[in-house]
C-alpha cells in the first residue's frame, strides 16, 4: 500500500464502551461563519450567522444529544470553539473538538465529541484528475479513530463534497467534479480501514448529490464488491429529505451516514433518524441526520 501523506496525531483516549449505544450525527450548519448575507431584508457584508439561527441550531443539537457530531460549513477554529462553549453553557458538554481547514478556507469541516479520539487524521492531500488537471478535495476529509474495548477500532469520517454550483458548462451541476472527489475519498477510506485489516467505519457527509447518483455509488460499490451501506433515515413523519433548496423550492436528500457492511447490523433499530425540529430551517437549510450504534461485548 502506498504511503499515505496525512497528518495523524496519536492520542491517549478512553475506550468506547461496548454494550452501550453511541449516537453519531452529521449536520451541515449553513455558513456558521462570517459571510455576505441577507439579514432582515438588508444585505450585510462579512456578517456572522444570526443569533436567532444559532439559538435554534443549538436547540436541535441539544435535543438530539449525539456523542459524536460531525459538522460541515463551519468557519475557523474560533467559530467551532464558540459553538462548543455555547453548548457547554447550556448544559451539553463536548470536551473534544477537531477542525480541518483545506483548500476551501471559508467553509470548513469539524467535529465535536464526548469521546476522545485515539487518532486524528486530517486528509488534505486527496487529489484527483479533472479535465486533465490535478485537483485536490476542496474541504479535505477528517478522520477520527476510536478504540472499542475489544481492541478493535472504529473510524469515523467527515466529508463535504463540492456543491452543485458551477460556471463550467461542460460539467453541469459539477457532477463530474464531485464524483471524482468521492472516488478519491473512497479510496482513502478503504486504505485506512480495509487496507489495515479494519472492518468498522462510518462516513458522515453532505454529499451534495442524491442517493442514486454516481457520487453516492462510489461509497457503496467498487466493481462487484459491496463496500458500504447508506443507513435509511426518517423523520417523525417518515419523510427522508435533509436539504431544502430554496431557489427551486425542492426538498432533497443529500446528507447521510454510510457504514461498512459489517457495521450495519449494529445500527440500533436498523434505521437512522432525521431531526424534525419545527424551526429546523431557521437554523440551517440542512437537517441533522443521526444513528445509534450498539457495540457488542
Amino acid at each position: 500500500m502506498r504511503l499515505i501523506k496525512v497528518c495523524c496525531l496519536l492520542l491517549f483516549c478512553p475506550l468506547i464502551l461496548c454494550g452501550e449505544s453511541i449516537r453519531i450525527a452529521t449536520y451541515n450548519l449553513q455558513n456558521y461563519l462570517s459571510v455576505d448575507r441577507l439579514v432582515d431584508g438588508i444585505w450585510r457584508q462579512d456578517y456572522p450567522k444570526p443569533e436567532r439561527a444559532k439559538n435554534v441550531l443549538r436547540a436541535i443539537i441539544a435535543q438530539a444529544r449525539p456523542q459524536i457530531l460531525l459538522l460541515q460549513e463551519i468557519g475557523s477554529q474560533y467559530h467551532l470553539q464558540e459553538l462548543q462553549s455555547d453548548l457547554r453553557a447550556e448544559g451539553l458538554d463536548y470536551p473534544y473538538r477537531y477542525h480541518l481547514m483545506a483548500v476551501d478556507q471559508k467553509r470548513q469541516i469539524a467535529a465535536l465529541s464526548q469521546i476522545e479520539a485515539q487518532e486524528v487524521c486530517k486528509h488534505t492531500d486527496l487529489w484527483f484528475t479533472y479535465q486533465g488537471e490535478r485537483r485536490t478535495l476542496l474541504r479535505g476529509m477528517l478522520e477520527l479513530v476510536f478504540e472499542l474495548d475489544d481492541g478493535s477500532k472504529l473510524s469515523v469520517f467527515n466529508l463535504h463534497l463540492k456543491s452543485r454550483w458551477t460556471e463550467d458548462r461542460s460539467d453541469p451541476e459539477a457532477s463530474k467534479f464531485r464524483t471524482a472527489e468521492a472516488q478519491a475519498a473512497r479510496n482513502r477510506i478503504l486504505e485506512r480501514t480495509v487496507g489495515r485489516g479494519q472492518v468498522a467505519y462510518v462516513l458522515g457527509a453532505d454529499f451534495n448529490d442524491h442517493p442514486s447518483s454516481a457520487t453516492f455509488r462510489r461509497f457503496l460499490q467498487k466493481g462487484a464488491r459491496r463496500i458500504g451501506q447508506l443507513i435509511t433515515a426518517l423523520d417523525d413523519r417518515q419523510e427522508r429529505w435533509t436539504y431544502f433548496y430554496g431557489k427551486e423550492v425542492t426538498y432533497q436528500m443529500v446528507d447521510g451516514l454510510i457504514v461498512s457492511p459489517d457495521l450495519l447490523s449494529q445500527v440500533v433499530g436498523g434505521f437512522g433518524h432525521i431531526m424534525d425540529h419545527p424551526q429546523a430551517l431557521v437554523a440551517s437549510d440542512h437537517r441533522m441526520v443521526y444513528a445509534d450504534f450498539l457495540f457488542d461485548r
